[in-house]
């Protein structure tokens, strides 16, 4: 995870550099004597600098995708077989993002490259497989704390949200989420073919480090108790917070 978390830092702060780099170059180092317009200068996304863009891109999402692979196998118990179809949804993005990258690099035609026929359909396999992965994944998260607070559901009344396990649910929703909708915007703007394409995939590099720690810290912020274990009476209502309890017996449906 201290890997993980280091990489993604250093590609998402490449991916800001190469930006402002890539804008320096255009609207300050601009002359006269250049024959490049600045909109044929920001077409140019055969240039190395726009290439390398895309690399920080596939990269982030690469590390990014495969520790939500790994997040779904440790909730699962580290059951191989629930992450045989994420896996392959991964292997198939990141030979998508090499041949992207490929045709990129050695292309010599300028202006809409991200939009032409040769290039045009590993762009799009590339999000629909990182798209169902993050989907299948985060779906599956999910379904884990759901699956275990259901038998405690049953019992009560009424949906609670101070149940044991629902703070882990909504958690795993929500961190996941972003990331997935972020995904789905820019495969929409990607497919109507509006320029839209090129913001949302840059904040996607930096969307993918945030998810990554937003369920560390929140989970970090929560732990306040001996051992990082949550109080058992955080999990009630505040009027019944202070009231003792009772040791709980399987006629309880405790789990």
């Amino acid at each position: 995870m201290i890997i993980a978390a280091f990489l993604m830092c250093i590609i998402a702060s490449l991916d800001v550099a190469l930006h402002l780099r890539h804008v320096l170059d255009i609207f300050v180092g601009l002359n006269n004597s250049n024959s490049k317009s600045v909109i044929a200068a920001l077409n140019d996304t055969s240039s190395w600098i726009n290439v390398m863009k895309m690399a920080c891109y596939v990269a982030q999402t690469f590390v990014g995708d495969a520790i939500l692979i790994h997040r779904c196998w440790i909730v699962h118990g580290r059951n191989g077989l629930v992450i045989i179809l994420p896996i392959l949804f991964w292997l198939g993005f990141t030979a998508c993002g090499v041949m992207t990258l490929y045709i990129q690099a050695t292309s010599d035609t300028m202006g809409a490259l991200l939009k032409a026929k040769s290039i045009m359909p590993f762009i799009t396999s590339m999000l629909v497989l990182t798209l169902a992965m993050n989907v299948l994944t985060t779906g599956l998260i999910v379904y884990s704390p759901w699956k275990i607070q259901k038998p405690w559901l049953n019992t009560r009344s009424t949906f609670t949200l101070r149940s044991p396990f629902s703070a882990l649910l909504i958690l795993s929703l929500e961190s996941g989420l972003i990331y997935t909708v972020s995904m789905v915007i820019l495969f929409a703007v990607y497919m109507v073919g509006n320029n839209a394409h090129y913001g949302v995939s840059n904040a996607i590099v930096q969307i993918i480090g945030i998810t990554f720690n937003l369920m560390i810290t929140s989970v970090g912020h929560g732990n306040h108790a001996e051992g990082g274990i949550a109080p058992p009476n955080s999990f009630m209502s505040p009027d019944t917070r202070n009231e003792d309890i009772k040791p709980p017996t399987l006629s309880t449906g405790w789990r």
